[in-house]
């Protein structure tokens, strides 16, 4: 009992820095280099594709020594 009000004390302290806390003034957005963005890219084509094609990688999954 003394340990879950340990751990929602925990994210109370968490929900109130983000909601009631006033934030810096400048707020830059992160930049993200030419690799990193080819990086997302095909990560979210290989989401996609497994979403699309289950079976597919299922099957890749049963062949020996890939």
């Amino acid at each position: 009992m003394v340990v879950n009000n340990a751990v929602s004390a925990y994210y109370l302290r968490i929900v109130v820095t983000m909601y009631f806390q006033q934030r810096p003034q400048e707020v830059h957005a992160p930049q993200s280099s030419p690799a990193m963005q080819v990086g997302m890219v095909l990560a979210g084509i290989m989401v996609l594709a497994i979403g699309v094609f289950p079976a597919f990688f299922m099957g890749l999954s049963t062949v020996p020594g890939l």
